[in-house]
Parts: C-alpha cells; structure tokens; sequence
C-alpha cells in the first residue's frame, strides 16, 4: 500500500534518492521522501485490516471517517466524528467491530464507486421494494434526490459475508449520499434508524432535531470521555432499521427523508424483513420535467431560419420529479401548411433525476427538425408544436413559431473532367455576413444549398477521392438562384529524388507544394529520398525541411515551379555552413541533453537538435542568415538563457557556458494540507515581467534560478477550477532554499451565458474570462452548451468575453462581479451591429493574410474581420465610437495602417484607403554596420514630446517590422511624419531612437543606423495609482528631444516596478495604463527628469492628474485552447485556431514526455478547427487512467 497520503508514516524516513538513470529531461530519476509510508500493524487482523483500506485508496476511494478533524490542531472535539463508524471498510471498519475482527465489507457507496454493485431505482411514483443482502451480489436501492443527491438502501446480515459476521444488529441500512465541490467530494453520512439530537447521541439525547442534531456517529470523538458523555459511537445495533422498532423514514421521521437543502423529500414506510428480505413501500415525487432553451439553428447567425433548409431544434431537458425519466421521446406537428416535418417522433434516452441535458445528447439518432418551404415572398412566421412524452404521458408542451425568410439555392453537379458525377465530395460556403455551411455531394454528384443573400468564398474538398484536388473559389455573389458546376480538377503527379549537396538521397524530407489560388499538397520522402505529389496544372512554390533531422537539413524552398503534367523534380539541397555548439557548465564539462532550436526569419521551419554526452549539437545553416537560437530543454539545475542572435559565413564553432543556479525545490500544498497534484509556477524577478516556468507533479516542484527575489505565480489545469490561478507571493532564492507554497482554494462560479436574443452560447463561439480588479491571475472559462463553470478566489473581478475566429460576438466587456462564496450568476453576451467596409487599393499589398481591426475608444470592445480580395470586409461591433485599422501579415512581421475613427451603428459603408502616393523603404543597420531587427512607427507631426502615448494613438499612421535583412518597405500617403525606430529588446524594456519632421512627397529611400549610447544608466521604480496600490498593467516611457533617445519599460503585473537601462539626458517621462485590449485605458504626463547616473524614481499619481483614453494593439489570433470534456471517458475534443494557412502538428504526450499519438500531422487552412481524442496511443491501445498534455506545432 506505498501509494500517496493515507493513513501511516507520511513518508519513509529516508532523505531523497538520486538514482543513476537519468529522465527524459536528462536529470537523475529522483526518489522522493514523501513517495511511500511505512506501517506497522499491532495484531495480524489489523495488520490485514490497514491492508485492505490502503487498497481501497488504491482503487480510488477516500477515507470516510473525519479527516477533516485531523488535519486541524487545536480543533474542538464537538468538530470530531466517527464518520461512518465502523458500517464500512473505508471509515473505521478496518478494525472491525471488537478491534481485532477486521475488516469489515464495504459500505454501499463505496460498493457503487467501484462498480462492484447491482444498484436499482425507481421507475415509477410507487415501488414496492424487496432487497435481498448485499452479500457478494451488492444489492443496492437507489433513491434519487437531486443529480448528486440519492439515499442509498442495503441490507445488511450477519450470515451474508465473512466480514459481516460480527454486525451489532441486522436490517436496513439507509445512507445519505451528496456531491458537492469541484472535483467532486461525496459526503456518506448513515441516517441512523434512531435519530438526531441536539445535545446527545440516542439514548441519552432528549431535544429530537432532525435537521441540524447528530445521531452517535456525529458525537464520537477521539477524546473518550467526550464520546461517553454525549453518547458517541462507532456503530449500534440502533442503527439499521430493524423492521420492528424502526418501520419508517419519511419527512415526518426522526431522522427525515429530505435533501440536505429540506426541498425535496421520499418516503420509504411500512420496512420489514420477510424470509431473509426486506421488503418497504417507496413513494417519489411524481414525473415532472422542465423545457428550457428552445431555439432554431439558424438563428444563432441570423434573425431567422432559412426557407427550404431542415432546421435543427435544441433545447435542454431537465428531470425535476423523483425518478428516471425512461421511454422519452419527442414529437413535432404543425397544422401550418408552410411547415414541413421530416420525423414527427424522436426517440430520447433515459434522464435521471436532477440531470440537465441538451438534446444533442439525449438523441438516440438525430435532432428534431422541421422546414419552412419556399412559397412565400421575403418573410414569413411558421407555428409547430413541440411535446415530450415518457411512455404514453405527456410532459411538456411549447407553441413554436419559426420565423423565417427566404432564400436563395446555390445548386450544381460535381463533374470530372470526363462529365462523370462524383459522389461524397465536401462543398463549404463561408458568407461576408458569418453564414456558412457544409454538404456533401449525392450518389449522382448533386447538391442544393439555401444560402441567404450575400458573397460567398466556396472550398470544395474532395477528402478521401484520390485524383481530384482542393479547390477554392472566392467572392462568389449569391442574390437569386444559382446554379454553379463544379469540374473537379485532375492531379498531375510530380515525382523526383531529393538529394543533398553531395549527390546523396536524403530520407524524411517534407516535399510541400503550394500555389497563391490555396491549392496545395504534401509528401515525404522515403529511403531513397523519392517522393510523388499530385497537384493540378499550375505554378508551386516547393518547400523541402526535415521532418526528422532538422538540425542538419536547412529549411529549402524552390519558387515559380511550373507543373502541367507528369513533372520530374530532382532537386538538390544545400548542405550549408556546419555550426557545432558546445555547451558546458561554468567549468568546461559538457551538457547532455539540452534541446536548442534555431529559427530564421524567413520561414516558419525552425531546426532542433539535442546536446549528446560531450555537450555537442551540430547544425548545417544557410550562410550569412541570421538565425534566433533559443533552448527548450535543459536539466532543471542550470538557469535557462535567454536567445542569441546566430549568423554564419563559414564552418563554425559556438561555445555557450549555462550557469549553474540554486535549486529552488519545494512541495505545493492547498490551504487544507493537500498536495497540490498538477499545474504550472511562473517564476519572475522582482523587477520583471518575463518569466521561467516549472511544473507541479505530486505536490512537488524543483527549479534552477539564480539569486534574488522572485514572484511566484500558480497556474491551474481545467481538472482544478477548485485552484484558481493566483499569486503567490514574494520570495528570496538562496542556496538551500525550499519552499512550502501554498494554494488558496477558490469558489466555485457556474451559470449560463445566453446571448441578447436568448440564444444559448456553444463551443466555439467563445471563452468568458474573469480579470481580478488588483493584484491576482485571471482565470477564464469555456463556453460549453450555454453554460460556463470556474474557479475564483474571493474578490472583485472584472468579467469579459472574447470569441476565437470572427463572429457575430465581438469582444466585450461584461461588466464586473464579486464573489465570496460558490455562486450561480448568468451572463448576456450582445450581439454585434454589422458594419460592412471596404478598403481600396487592396491591390497595392495583395489580400493575403489581411485583416481589419477596430476597437472601442473606450477600449471596452472590438471586432476583427479579414479583408477579402475585392477589399470587402464585415465588421460585428457594438454601438459606440471606435479606432479602426488594418494589418498585413508576412514571414518577417506585421505592418499596420491608421484608419482613422467610426462611430457605431453607421447609415452607410465604412470605405478605407490604403496609402500609396509614396513608399518610404531603406535598410536599419547597427553601428557596426550590421542589419538590425527593429521595429518602425510612423506618427503624424509634430510630435508633442509631454503626450507620447496619446499622440500615438490619435497620430498613428503605420508600423512595420523590419525584415532578417533590416530592410523596411512601408507604402504612405504623401506628408510629413515623425520616425521611431526601436531596436533589440527584451520583454521588459527597449531603447528606441526618435526622427522628427521626415518630409514624404515623393517615394524615398533611406538608410538609418542605430546610434548606439556610449553610457547607459540604470533608472528603476514603482509605479503607485491614486490609492496608492501599485499599478497593475502599464508601460512608461522617457523621451529626450536632443539626442532623440526614447526609453520603453513594462510595469511589472503585481508588483509595479519598472526598470530600463538609458543614456544620460534630459527625459520627458510619460506613463500608459494598459487598457484590457492592449493599447492603454489612461495616460498621464509625468514631468521631465535629468538623467546623470543609476537612479530610482518611484511615481505616485494624484487625484489632480489628467488622462486620455488610449488603447492601441489586438491580442494575438494563434490560440490553444483548453480541451472539453475535462477530464473525460469516452473522449476529449481539442479546439485550436491560426491565422495563416500553416503545418500543423498536432501530438498527445504523457506527464513523463513521452509522445504517445500525433493527431494531425498536415496543411491546414486558417480558422477554428477541432479534433477529438479517444485515448488511444498510436497502436491503438487504450491509455490509462491520468493526466495527459498536448503541443500544437506550427
């Protein structure tokens, strides 16, 4: 029984093994003190006993006596209980009945966790019940309460098993069963058949109290003479209902037959035993079911459902009676003669009592449905009914009326290029206005579409048809009755050998071929270094990267490649310039197994490679490129570095020293005592907003940081909304240092969230997130069937809602919310206005990968579309005034232009115009005259230097990222503006350089070198609002007009301080209080400050300081996002999101980091996609029961 926290010796009274395995991470296998506990029994039967519960922990069931009492020093004995006394093996019944008889069987409880029960239930408002023992059968009653409320019956006898043959009495058992938490905890408590009572336990209690009073159980205790004078025990022969003096349970009874809230009641009378059977009358509170959230599919991106299309019907079904609900079905009719329904009757299954489910689950086969014909004009409201039956007895009934409005068909065959008809061929449709669709050819190559009014890009997917490709075909008017063939384009086959410089076929390279018009596919080579494509006629872009040795294989790509028929491509790879890093300890001693990732600019392909035993890994570059080197994985006793900038003419040798750090180890415990299972620390200095991170596992962490002080920052997993992401505090590293960290449990919150026209919320359409008002870690929440459920730490939040692809929900605010203690609170999302746009001259810099952006003034909300390539976009925003712009995407960054302002809702067409009277391009250089990554923002002049922040804002005209190369090319309209130039930086601070007045008439080509500072001073402080907190979230800068130098620092979340390294000068100092959507909600002019030497400068806001609104930047498209159900059984679904066409790599891994399963491993459009787990490993085999991770590589 060497498994966790039981009972016994909480550890093995041996300091910590280092074994000489090493793990995946390259550090020793370590045997932790904690990770068994050492027993002795004092007799043979308590030694087995002790066994046996051990064993029960083992299986995954709890212990049922008061651990809560022993975890509290100090604690009152009236706080003690026997739990469930000596009635099981999982509370006292290891001992059994006189001490040394143990143990006793299992409670039925903890017989139904396991399985190991035959557990019935009612079926009807009137049962008449006959129980034979539990013995070796398990015989369990069921009688529900609410969906995690029941009483449990078993009858127990002394002949029906060994373990029972020492019971102080025979008859009924009837226990109280209730979930509650998160994860759920299931209180047992046994209705003792003779009562509560106030101040005593029977016979010496004389003030009966069936609802709040204890029974002898509740009045033992530890302390005996405490139990003696109140009555208390482990279990009496008073216990069960014995059928002679005990007959009843009802609500009149002592104890009563109520929920723990008093609302809902059973009877169970008349109990006797009958040859060896118990026999009892059972009453339940009659059928009775509650239909909620009816709407239509279509409504959900629209005011109305679509003539001719079948409609789908959702609603939620709830059981409030007393037993399961069996024989459900749902039936539609309509005496509308518009109405059509397809099937009138839909069977359902079973509900059990309290449960709430959504149609889609209770389906056997399909959603109800219905459709409008097309036979009318422009609008029309249909009338149905919906009824639910269990059996022959109706339940529920709902007059629907269905508005709908008409349609137009986009109908075609899908043809080869022989005429003949292809079945089973995908075809979607995605509408400016947010309506998409998907069908499926028929037998005969046909398909018909209802589509409303609008422009549509279509993609038809021949998926599993070989021969044909993908197609896309964009901007495709839809305003009456369209017909649109489809002739489904043959693949050529483009075959070759690839081989690298020396002539050699080369293995496991990804041959990946794409064409502007979307068109693409994908091969690897095998053994022989062959491959074989087949792609339509057309010009490629042919990329070749390993997908195994990435290390020694640059990324490789071949442009205008013309295909117009069987094509033979043998191409050969450049080797490149061999650089080999040597990494070592501070004493020269190579490492093994650091992970190092090189990375270039130009391509989204990055190179790894793992250090063998000497501390070696060895790469093949592309000369004079510059390359990001950065490290992934490296033994948990050296600090990470940060990335280096690598570039290689010639054959090289790079040596990178780790420095050792302190290990910081420690154990993670909530605030009951309880290891912290899993989860993440983030661990930033002081005076930073970057950070490391380790992970939990079993209540421990261990981590390499260097000396100094460190804010630790908890990050919980989906399975533990009971933790809440939260701060932890503020502590020194020292040598030697440990750690006891402890984790505040938080409350539980859960309702629903409906949109403003009463439509529940689904998965995808977005996340509701809770940001703390203070200090504190945000915590969001998936929407999921209408509902939300999180975790929070008491405290004042304030609550907003993002959604993950473009959508009718824009990003919004929520308004704020306190909680104090576990609470249901409902959400209204509002739907957004649509603000159709459109941008001309999108010519000029190409459709691809744009989109445009507004967000409020107030920076309470924001909308984002991407721009089609006629220049039309849709916005959905909320009323009010707005920043609009827009960005341009490529492989060396984002360049973004100014707009302007809008107000919302708007009478006509927002129409935008991308600059081009001139081009203002160049190269930026260092000093040294090397190229220099920098960032370029372009603003109207003048330039107030006491407003920098909000100048931006109200001046911005453009921004770009300067190419691997330094080189910028950005088009504008002609004028005069003000340049800044940042260079390299860290994610706290960057040194820019300011240009002012640049007079742009004509297109204008200049080159800028980075002055480089001569001297530098540290100046550091904290930042204090008007209550003197610190400031959250927030950036200030110091601007000096004569050198031009403009210094750029992050506020420290929690803490406040900042901290930048200037030249000397004579600064003006401003401050940006972050807005929640980037940009900044206030600014504030500090003053001026003369800069001579290291200074710390400490700012504290008054009530006299000024502010502007201001938010400026948009968080990023790339997400992850949380999978659901969490945890699950049969199966998981992953949500994931890109902006750009990419390589997706989509892999499941065990907690020790072993790959077990890659779901998607190929080309993927942009957007929202999904992809389910079933868990399995790659052979097929189920995976056993425990926490899992998975990595998304792009």
């Amino acid at each position: 029984f060497l498994l966790g926290a039981a009972t016994g010796m909480a550890n093995l009274g041996l300091p910590p093994w280092d074994t000489d395995d090493l793990g995946v991470s390259g550090d020793p296998i370590r045997v932790a003190t904690w990770q068994g506990s050492i027993q002795r029994g004092r007799t043979f039967a308590e030694t087995v006993g002790s066994m046996c519960h051990e064993y029960g922990h083992v299986l995954g069931l709890p212990d049922l006596y008061n651990t809560a009492y022993l975890r509290q020093q100090g604690a009152p004995q009236e706080k003690d209980s026997a739990g469930i006394g000596a009635w099981g093996l999982m509370g006292w019944g290891a001992l059994g009945w006189n001490g040394d008889d143990g143990p006793v069987s299992f409670s039925a409880w903890s017989r139904m966790e396991l399985g190991w029960a035959q557990v019935a239930e009612p079926s009807r408002e009137h049962t008449d019940l006959e129980l034979e023992d539990v013995g070796i059968a398990g015989a369990v009653f069921k009688v529900p309460l609410y969906e995690k409320e029941c009483f449990l019956l078993e009858h127990r006898r002394r002949a029906s098993t060994h373990y029972d043959r020492h019971l102080p009495a025979e008859g009924l058992l009837i226990w109280h069963v209730d979930q509650v938490g998160y994860p759920v905890q299931s209180l047992v408590d046994l209705e003792c058949a003779d009562g509560r009572w106030r101040s005593a336990g029977s016979p010496l209690g004389d003030q009966p109290d069936p609802d709040d009073g204890g029974d002898n159980l509740d009045f033992w205790a530890h302390d005996p003479i405490y139990t003696a004078q109140h009555g208390g025990n482990q279990g009496d022969a008073t216990d069960p209902f014995d059928g002679i003096r005990f007959r009843a349970f009802t609500p009149a009874t002592n104890p009563a037959a109520r929920s723990n809230d008093g609302l809902v009641s059973a009877r169970i009378e008349n109990i006797r035993i009958e040859e060896n059977t118990i026999r009892a009358a059972i009453e339940v509170s009659p059928a009775r079911i509650e239909l909620t959230g009816v709407y239509f599919a279509d409504t959900r991106t629209d005011e109305s459902v679509l003539a001719g299309k079948e409609i789908p019907i959702n609603f939620k079904l709830a059981n409030r009676g007393g037993y399961r609900l069996t024989e459900l079905t749902v039936r539609l009719s309509s005496d509308d003669p518009l109405v059509e329904i397809p099937d009138p009757q839909i069977e359902l299954k079973d509900l059990e009592v309290g449960r709430e489910e959504h149609v889609m689950v209770l389906a056997e086969e399909d959603f109800p449905r219905l459709r409008i014909a097309r036979d009318f004009a422009v609008t029309y409201t249909g009338t149905a009914t919906l009824e639910i039956y269990a059996g022959p007895v109706l339940l529920a009934r709902r007059e629907l009326t269905v508005p709908a409005h008409s349609s137009h068909t986009l109908s075609g065959v899908a043809t080869d290029e022989n005429g003949v008809a292809i079945a089973d061929i995908e075809i979607r449709v995605w509408g400016r206005k947010n309506y998409n669709a998907t069908i499926r050819t028929r037998q005969d190559g046909s398909f018909e579409l209802f589509l409303p009014e609008d422009i549509y890009d279509i993609t038809v997917n021949p998926g599993k048809k070989e021969g044909f490709a993908t197609q896309e075909f964009n901007s495709i008017s839809i305003s009456q009755d369209t017909t649109f063939p489809i002739l489904l384009l043959a693949t050529h086959t483009l075959f070759g050998i690839v081989r690298d410089a020396a002539g050699n076929p080369v293995s496991r390279v990804r041959v990946w071929a794409s064409r502007d018009d979307g068109i693409y596919a994908y091969a690897h080579t095998g053994a022989d270094g062959s491959y074989t494509l087949e792609i339509p006629r057309g010009i490629y872009q042919i990329e070749f990267y390993s997908s195994s040795d990435g290390a020694h294989l640059p990324p490789f790509t071949l442009a205008d490649v013309q295909v117009e028929g069987e094509t033979q491509l043998d191409p050969h790879l450049p080797s490149g310039v061999r650089v080999i890093l040597e990494i070592t300890d501070e004493d020269g001693t190579g490492i093994a197994g650091v992970e190092a990732s090189l990375y270039r600019g130009d391509t989204t392909r990055s190179q790894r490679a793992r250090t063998d035993l000497d501390g070696r890994a060895e790469f093949h570059l592309l000369p004079g490129v510059s390359h990001s080197l950065g490290f992934y994985t490296l033994p948990s006793s050296f600090v990470k570095p940060t990335s280096i900038t690598v570039e290689a003419t010639t054959d090289t040798t790079i040596q990178i020293v780790l420095s050792k750090g302190i290990l910081a180890t420690g154990q993670v415990l909530d605030d009951e005592g309880h290891p912290v299972e899993f989860g993440r620390l983030w661990i930033y200095p002081e005076e930073q907003t970057t950070f490391t991170s380790t992970s939990i596992q079993n209540g421990r962490f261990s981590i390499a940081l260097e000396s100094g002080r460190y804010r630790f920052r908890f990050l919980t997993f989906g399975t533990q909304l009971h933790l809440p992401n939260q701060e932890l505090g503020l502590f020194e590293v020292q040598e030697g240092s440990e750690f006891d960290l402890v984790v505040k449990r938080g409350q539980t919150l859960e309702g629903n969230i409906i949109d403003d026209r009463g439509v529940p919320l689904m998965i995808g359409d977005g996340q509701i997130a809770f940001r703390p008002r203070g200090e504190g870690a945000a915590m969001g929440s998936l929407v999921e069937n209408g509902t939300y459920r999180t975790g929070l730490l008491p405290g004042s939040y304030q609550v907003y809602f993002y959604s993950f692809t473009e959508s009718i929900y824009p990003f919004q605010e929520l308004g704020f919310y306190t909680i104090t203690e576990a609470d249901t609170h409902d959400f209204t999302v509002r739907r957004g206005t649509a603000v159709e746009g459109h941008l001309e001259g999108v010519e000029v810099i190409g459709a691809d990968d744009l989109s445009v952006q507004a967000i409020s003034v107030d920076g309470s909300s924001m909308g984002s579309s991407s721009i089609h390539a006629d220049g039309s976009f849709q916005l959905r925003l909320l009323p009010g005034a707005y920043r609009i712009g827009w960005t341009k995407g490529s492989s060396s960054g984002l360049t973004s232009w100014a707009g302007g302002k809008i107000q919302v809702p708007t009478a006509t067409p927002t129409f935008l115009e991308q600059p081009s009277a001139v081009t203002f391009s160049g190269r930026v250089t260092d000093s040294h005259g090397r190229p220099l990554e920098s960032s370029l923002l372009l603003t109207q002049s003048p330039h107030p230097p006491d407003a920098l922040f909000a100048q931006w804002q109200e001046n911005f005209v453009a921004s770009q990222n300067s190419r691997a190369d330094g080189s910028y090319r950005i088009p504008l309209g002609a004028g005069r503006y003000d340049l800044v130039i940042f260079g390299k930086s860290t994610a706290q601070h960057r040194l820019g350089w300011v240009r002012r007045e640049i007079d742009l008439t004509e297109d204008r080509e200049e080159d800028f070198i980075f002055p480089e500072p001569e001297q530098t001073h540290q100046l550091s402080g904290i930042i204090f609002d008007r209550q003197s907190s610190f400031i959250d979230r927030g950036e200030i800068q110091f601007y000096d007009e004569q050198s031009g130098y403009l210094g750029h620092a992050s506020i420290a979340t929690g803490a406040g301080r900042y901290a930048l390294a200037i030249p000397p000068g004579n600064y003006h100092a401003t401050l940006g209080i972050s807005g929640i959507l980037g940009g900044y909600a206030e600014t504030h002019y500090l003053g001026q400050l003369q800069l001579t030497e290291d200074t710390e400068w400490d700012v504290h806001l008054t009530p006299a300081e000024t502010a502007i609104d201001d938010s400026d930047t948009l968080p990023p498209l790339f997400a992850l996002h949380p999978n659901y159900p969490n945890p699950f059984n049969a199966g998981t679904v992953i949500l994931y999101q890109f902006p750009r066409t990419t390589h997706v790599e989509l892999t499941i891994y065990n907690i020790a980091g072993q790959r077990l399963k890659t779901l998607i491993d190929e080309p993927q459009h942009p957007g929202l996609h999904r992809v389910t787990w079933d868990g399995t490993d790659a052979s097929g085999q189920q995976v056993g029961t425990g926490l899992y991770l998975y990595k998304l590589t792009t």
